[in-house]
């Protein structure tokens, strides 16, 4: 036999014991989960077994995912990854969830995060684990409560706790209808030389209005702040809009927001 015939031999030899020895991944643990119910156990005990939990929800709610008690076995410094997709296997969040052991880069035992959910229907969170380690841990949903501002109803008082927080609420639009949002009575403490900002979201996250607020002239200007109020876009179907206010970097602010309806 001829060198030019012993290689290809040997190579498809090879190919052939590699294909057949390859062992399958391990299938995900999958789990049923429901929003607000009791938390899901996960316990996986093969190194990189990744996990499939399913939820309904419906359109304009907004899930806290909450994982606790991570566990790598193992020990390992890599991420939990957590990826939540809708009914049509699309990506609710812009970037996955990355999910480190307590202690590990400052991690501590829960790692949080908030979706918004777009469409009514079945989601489901995928969870892996490095390919080296076996995970174990809890996950819990939970419903975000937040208050609503109604058109022409009465103020809400805000308040931030920290400098450079943002703090929403909830804004249901009529089609056709025609809103201004604005911040009535806001004080900075301290009264720093710096904004607030007021803004309006739409239900993917995106603002799609927004006003810098000052509480003092600029300097070197004698004109006082203006009004701190902003549009929202007129829907063409009824929508809901997240009204947010952003703190000031060295302040904390307070004030009372007001929706007005406004002719288009």
């Amino acid at each position: 036999m001829t060198f030019a015939r012993i290689v290809p031999a040997l190579s498809a030899s090879c190919c052939a014991l590699l294909v057949h020895g390859a062992a399958p991944p391990p299938r995900p643990v999958e789990l049923p989960l429901a929003v607000d119910g009791p938390p899901a156990a996960v316990s996986a005990a093969a190194p990189g077994r990744a996990a499939s939990l399913t939820f309904n929800a419906h359109a304009r709610d907004r899930v806290v995912i909450a994982v606790s008690g991570l566990k790598m076995t193992p020990a390992s410094g890599s991420a939990l990854l957590v990826v939540v997709r809708d009914a049509r296997d699309r990506p609710v969040m812009s970037e996955p969830l990355r999910c480190f052991a307590a202690g590990t880069l400052g991690a501590t035992d829960t790692c949080t995060a908030t979706v918004e959910i777009s469409a009514d229907g079945r989601h489901t969170i995928e969870l892996e684990p490095p390919f080296s380690a076996a995970a174990s841990y809890s996950v819990k949903l939970s419903t975000e409560r937040v208050a609503a501002l109604a058109v022409g109803g009465p103020p809400i008082e805000f308040a931030t706790t920290k400098p450079m927080e943002a703090i929403e609420f909830n804004l249901d639009v009529a089609a056709g209808q025609a809103v201004i949002v604005e911040v009535q009575g806001l004080k900075h403490t301290p009264d720093v030389d710096s904004n607030s900002v007021l803004g309006i979201l739409a239900s993917d996250g995106n603002r799609v209005a927004f006003y810098s607020c000052r509480t003092k002239p600029i300097e070197g200007l004698a004109v006082p702040p203006g009004p701190c109020r902003t549009k929202a876009p007129v829907p063409s179907a009824a929508v809901r809009y997240r009204v947010q206010v952003k703190g000031p970097a060295g302040a904390i602010a307070t004030g009372r927001l007001v929706a007005m309806e406004v002719k288009p």
